[in-house]
């Protein structure tokens, strides 16, 4: 009779951690896929936030200057007469986006280059 219970009782545990297991990878296979889309559009948000945010500090720098920065860097922003660097980028220019690869602008349009790859 207790050999009967404690078979039952095997079986039931290795039942109660079966579920579990399935239990858990059913939440690890909803929420996982989610949060891996969730973080891939944060860093798509990021990259157009700081491409529209530098964009716009070309557009004050020809207002103020009445020309356009060469290139994205600290000497491409700056002139003998005219504000200082840190009235645009107070950390620097940022010479990378989020994702690493550099900003460029184009010179035809006066705007940051498009990547195309990861914006």
């Amino acid at each position: 009779m207790i050999e009967r219970v404690l078979n039952y009782s095997k079986r039931l545990l290795r039942l109660e951690t079966l579920f579990l297991l399935v239990l858990v990878g059913l939440v690890g296979g909803i929420y996982v896929p989610n949060f891996i889309l969730e973080e891939q559009l944060s860093s798509k948000q990021r990259h157009r936030s700081m491409e529209q945010t530098i964009n716009t500090q070309l557009d004050l720098y020809e207002r103020l200057t009445k020309e356009r920065p060469k290139s994205m860097t600290r000497s491409g922003w700056e002139l003998e007469a005219g504000p200082d660097i840190k009235y645009y980028f107070p950390k620097g220019v940022p010479g990378q986006c989020p994702n690493g690869k550099a900003w460029e602008i184009d010179e035809q349009t006066g705007y940051l280059k498009p990547h195309p790859d990861h914006s």
